[in-house]
């Protein structure tokens, strides 16, 4: 069972679509969401039957459609018989108003910020950990800034708790920058060890933090990641405290074994590289201008022999069995355009492409 989110996106055009293959990518179907839903995040399964994804469906009492300001109340769609059919539950994250006063003929307005859901991870049915993002006041009153809240919930989305993630002073008013599935990640190996990384809207220049949790989110630290400038894919951690992630260089990973608190570059091999995904500590395949394997935590990389019509491959994803999926661009596609013509690729492990 495998799932392909496309297209994160809040806005009324579209965007953030699913698709499901149950057949280990051979064939696709798109799958029928509720109305007016949009998906923001990857799917999470616990099983081969029980899922769930981080959402936003359009709530008219929140938005303006005529001023084009679309709103989506958070969402978690949960799935029990493999993504026939879901079951949204509302996720309670911060609410922020913003009162705008007439001007230039135009009436008073209130425009809602609902937030929204950036990961979802299922250490189990009915079990999961989520990472949202809210708007607020600013702290020194001059427009609105940003915060992170993880959500547990034991019950697939009927009650919640909620912890806010800890800012430091000299970014209490930067923002997140707002997209979804892209700039926010967060991985959860287990029910008490947990790391999301940010990238924030900082001046003079743009930063990048970390935060972790050993205890089930209760508490959190936040660390800086020195020299990350992007994510380009979601951040992988196969065990406890170890997490791999790719931030745009091409060249390098980083690579942390105490949960956020240092981070290592790890060299590639020679390419240009968009994408990693762990299935433990020391396995890993990384994606990009191809595919390549290490089995001994990056001291080695080998590559492995495609079907001739792959070209670039923006994502992989693998699960603790080894078995991967990826995404690619055939030779003949368009590169700026990632969703024409895509391949799905699954392979066993390190060595061999299917």
């Amino acid at each position: 069972l495998c799932f392909l989110s496309t297209g994160y996106g809040l806005d009324y055009s579209g965007g953030g679509a699913l698709y499901v293959s149950k057949d280990g990518g051979h064939t696709w179907t798109p799958v029928t969401l509720p109305t007016d839903t949009a998906i923001t995040t990857k799917v999470s399964c616990a099983s081969s039957t029980w899922c769930a994804v981080g959402a936003g469906r359009l709530n008219a009492a929140l938005g303006d459609p005529l001023a084009k300001k679309p709103m989506r109340s958070p969402e978690l769609l949960v799935t029990s018989d493999g993504g026939t059919t879901w079951t949204p539950q509302p996720v309670p994250l911060h609410l922020d108003a913003e009162q705008i006063p007439a001007s230039g003929g135009f009436p008073a307005e209130t425009t809602y910020w609902p937030g929204a859901v950036d990961a979802v991870i299922c250490n189990a049915a009915r079990s999961c950990q989520l990472l949202g993002q809210a708007q607020i006041d600013s702290p020194n009153g001059n427009g609105v800034a940003d915060r992170l809240s993880y959500l547990q919930t034991s019950d697939a989305g009927v009650h919640w708790s909620t912890v806010q993630l800890p800012e430091r002073p000299s970014e209490a008013n930067d923002q997140i920058v707002l997209q979804a599935g892209t700039t926010v990640s967060m991985d959860c190996p287990t029910v008490n060890s947990c790391v999301a990384v940010a990238s924030l809207v900082a001046f003079p220049q743009p930063a990048f933090d970390a935060w972790g949790t050993t205890d089930g989110g209760k508490s959190w630290s936040e660390q800086p990641i020195p020299g990350a400038g992007y994510l380009t894919a979601p951040i992988s951690c196969p065990s406890a405290g170890n997490c791999w992630l790719m931030t745009g260089t091409g060249t390098t990973v980083l690579h942390t074994v105490d949960g956020g608190s240092a981070w290592s570059g790890v060299a590639l091999p020679p390419g240009s590289w968009q994408s990693i995904s762990c299935s433990s500590s020391v396995d890993c395949w990384i994606s990009g201008s191809g595919i390549a394997g290490t089995t001994d935590g990056g001291l080695h990389w080998t590559a492995n022999q495609l079907p001739t019509p792959v070209g670039t491959v923006p994502q992989i994803s693998c699960s603790q069995r080894g078995i991967c999926v990826a995404t690619a661009i055939p030779t003949s596609g368009v590169p700026e355009i990632e969703n024409e013509g895509s391949l799905i690729l699954t392979n066993a492990p390190v060595g061999s492409v299917k």
